[in-house]
């Protein structure tokens, strides 16, 4: 919940208005006809469904995840999140790392055995009833493998796509649009061009967007939100959008991405005041159950 000060002008509004927006109104828990639900839906990974086992013995979830995306594991069920982490080593342990939402409702919370290298973790979720009665839903996972990589400081002001490049040859008449703050701060971005090769030259007569990023900035002047969007013709669907979340030392710290059957989530875990994270959680939200891939730097 939100305690702090805000600045208005002569009339009464927000001055930055930008931020206070994403702060009290972006992604308000759904309302809807929902039953509270305590059983946790729990995608198991590394189990083999699996690459030896007999086709037939493979439930049509877990042949599809196999088959499209390469997740190996399987689903299942708990009557409680107590049983849930009881069953994998976790029930009397504190967890590495929690993550709250802009509401201060706990979002993610994961566990992890550094010995082992194993690990499990929930993602909840939050509605509200017709009755304005919150109800939370938990969507469990776990973990045998923590990939080593590299890490590379991002540039948090990139006008560049998700990929790295800008699309520039894929349209002709290419061009480039910046908006700054008063302090000199970038604030918007955008890229445009005419894609020729979408149909006759008749058809196409206006140019299309290809980027737009725009940055949310703190009253401190901060970044808090960086807001990606690429033109899905040129880069494809993937991360067609992305909400990246900074902390107050302009850390990465969350990222929710766009993907075709659900959105794709990156968690940055810290352990000191250093801007290098030591763990990051990668999930996908795909079809209920969130899958992960876990990768320490």
């Amino acid at each position: 919940m939100y305690d702090g000060k805000v600045n208005l002008d002569e009339e009464g509004n927000l001055i930055n208005d930008e931020y206070y927006q994403i702060i009290f109104w972006r992604e308000l828990p759904m309302l809807g006809n929902y039953g509270a639900d305590s059983e946790i839906m729990v995608w198991i990974s590394g189990e083999d469904t699996g690459q030896n086992a007999e086709y037939q013995n493979i439930e049509g979830f877990e042949y599809v995840q196999r088959e499209l995306w390469g997740n190996d594991g399987r689903s299942a069920k708990y009557e409680d999140r107590h049983t849930f982490l009881s069953d994998f080593g976790f029930g009397d342990k504190e967890p590495l790392y929690q993550f709250y939402d802009r509401f201060d409702n706990l979002q993610m919370e994961i566990y992890l055995d550094e010995e082992s290298l194993k690990g499990c973790g929930i993602r909840y979720k939050y509605y509200y009833t017709n009755e304005m009665e919150k109800v939370v839903f938990m969507h469990g996972f776990t973990f045998d493998t923590v990939f080593e990589q590299k890490w590379v400081e991002p540039d948090i002001f990139s006008v560049k796509a998700y990929d790295g490049g800008d699309g520039a040859d894929s349209v002709s008449e290419y061009e480039e649009f910046f908006e700054y703050t008063e302090d000199g701060k970038l604030d918007y971005f955008k890229s445009q061009g005419m894609i020729d090769w979408l149909g006759d030259e008749e058809d196409v007569k206006e140019p299309s967007d290809i980027l737009k990023i725009n940055f949310v900035y703190r009253d401190d002047g901060t970044l808090c939100c960086k807001e990606y969007v690429h033109n899905s013709n040129i880069f494809g669907t993937t991360c067609t959008s992305i909400e990246s979340f900074y902390d107050e030392k302009e850390r990465l710290i969350y990222e929710d991405c766009y993907i075709t059957h659900g959105s794709y989530e990156y968690y940055y875990i810290y352990k000191d005041d250093g801007k290098k994270p030591a763990y990051c959680l990668g999930v996908d939200d795909n079809l209920g159950y969130f899958m992960p891939t876990m990768m320490q730097f």
